[in-house]
């Protein structure tokens, strides 16, 4: 991996005391993303003729949270936080990179090295598009310890039923898609690219699937769809967050919903 250095610091003006407020603020969780948001325009370089430029393609948010109450406050304030920057980026007319990698994690105890009140810590890094690329196509190919089945169910595609053993699954209308960064994207369920009414409310770049290695799990991820992407568990309706960082945990027997369509996701045996 092309890696031109690996920049951490604590936020400055004041966010470390900031995030010390009482545990349960609810204002809280936003001022944390103003606070990333303010750390983010110090990072702005200027390029010369009066532009400037954002030097860094993967952000990582480590986040304290001592409890699964404060983790879900804070997961639900950074589900959309790529757009926010992306938007901040656009109000400082500032160059953004193609691709914007967001990692968000959280500690239930403070890291070596924090201050007592620090509640927060970025790093920035700055990767090679071609490395980036790269490890986007490892990621993709590399097995999972249990192959997946996913039945179409309402919709039309290729196939009714598929199986992957990959880490990454996208969905989509069509098989091929040129994205606005200009990458080339190839959906593994394409719904047909044909005038039937429910395959026309799938997006070309709807969602994909994506293996957590940590949690041994699947988690779905809108990529930014215009009629929304959910999932169907038992009497439950979970909306996922278009362009979420984190996504939303699937599994075995949910009903994925994109647009009008409809896929049921089976872990087989």
């Amino acid at each position: 991996m092309a890696d031109l250095g690996k920049l951490t610091r604590r936020l400055e003006s004041g966010l470390g005391r900031l995030l010390g407020t009482q545990t349960g603020d609810a204002s809280e969780p936003l001022e944390l993303v103003n606070g990333i948001l303010r750390d983010i325009e110090h990072r702005v370089e200027p390029i010369g003729g009066g532009h400037r430029r954002f030097p860094y393609n993967t952000i990582g948010v480590t986040v304290l949270a001592v409890n699964k109450e404060e983790q879900d406050r804070y997961d639900s304030a950074l589900s959309d936080l790529e757009p926010k920057i992306r938007e901040r980026l656009r109000e400082l007319a500032c160059d953004q990179p193609g691709r914007l990698e967001i990692s968000v994690q959280f500690a239930k105890k403070p890291r070596k090295g924090w201050a007592a009140d620090q509640r927060v810590e970025l790093t920035f890094s700055r990767e090679a598009q071609a490395a980036v690329a790269a490890r986007a196509t490892r990621e993709r190919e590399a097995p999972v310890s249990s192959a997946v089945r996913l039945v179409v169910m309402r919709g039309a595609a290729a196939k009714r039923t598929y199986s992957f053993e990959q880490r990454v699954i996208r969905f989509g209308r069509g098989e091929d898609h040129a994205e606005a960064s200009g990458r080339s994207r190839r959906n593994d369920i394409a719904f047909l690219d044909d005038q039937d009414e429910v395959n026309r409310t799938v997006a070309r770049a709807q969602a994909h699937l994506e293996f957590d290695a940590e949690r041994r799990e699947f988690r779905l991820f809108d990529d930014g769809s215009s009629n929304g992407t959910r999932i169907v568990r038992d009497a439950e309706i979970i909306t996922v967050t278009p362009h979420g960082p984190r996504g939303v945990r699937v599994a075995s027997g949910d009903i994925l919903e994109f647009g009008r369509a409809r896929v049921r996701f089976e872990v087989e045996a």
